[in-house]
């Protein structure tokens, strides 16, 4: 019993240490309009505003995380505020 303890303690320790070393995971943020934008307009980064992700993407390529990508592009379908 007290060679197990000896053997699993320092593990225990090991993976309790690395564990609060890892850096904690930022807050994953996507870009979206503050007002409707209808389709043939130009986007401006005044109609754009970054908040936090509530959940998990299925589909990560879908969102645009910078809005200096989507700054000047003329929007082709009708995009809602939030």
């Amino acid at each position: 019993m007290i060679r197990r303890l000896r053997v699993l303690l320092p593990a225990v320790l090991l993976a309790l240490a690395a564990g609060a070393a890892l850096p904690a995971r930022a807050q994953e943020t996507v870009i979206v309009p503050t007002r409707v934008i209808y389709p043939g307009e130009t986007v401006t980064a005044d109609l754009l505003q970054e908040v936090p992700l509530r959940r998990q993407l299925r589909n990560p390529a879908a969102v645009e995380r910078d809005w200096r990508a989507l700054d000047g592009k003329v929007a082709r379908r009708t995009l809602l505020p939030g």
